[in-house]
């Protein structure tokens, strides 16, 4: 999914994708469901502006693969330089897991974020 931000649908896909039920859901068992709507929001760029603050909130969630999604998707869509220092950090902890899926998706992230001097 890649979205113009001038795009007639850019709107509703953000919209849609920050909805109570996808990145924004709190249930028990919705922890891939954010980690995916993170994902979608950072394959549509910049079009996905509007959705940095509830972006930003997920760089604390309790699920790594949703913080690193977030943080790769803050870099995607354009955050702030202070959005972009948390969303660097959360990818240099992650890079540093225990765990080598965490580790795996970290490394992806931090590549297809253009972020490359983060490897140590």
């Amino acid at each position: 999914l890649t979205l113009a931000p001038q795009s007639e649908f850019a709107g509703a896909a953000v919209a849609l994708l920050t909805s109570d039920r996808m990145l924004n859901d709190e249930r028990v068992d919705s922890e891939g469901t954010r980690t995916a709507a993170a994902k979608a929001l950072a394959r549509c760029g910049p079009a996905a502006a509007t959705a940095l603050p509830q972006l930003v909130q997920r760089l604390a969630d309790p699920l790594p693969a949703t913080r690193v999604a977030a943080a790769e998707a803050v870099l995607r869509v354009g955050g702030s330089e202070s959005e972009k220092a948390a969303a660097d950090k959360v990818l240099s902890e992650a890079l540093g897991s225990g765990d080598p899926g965490v580790r795996a998706q970290a490394v992806r992230a931090v590549a297809d974020a253009g972020r490359a001097g983060l490897v140590p």
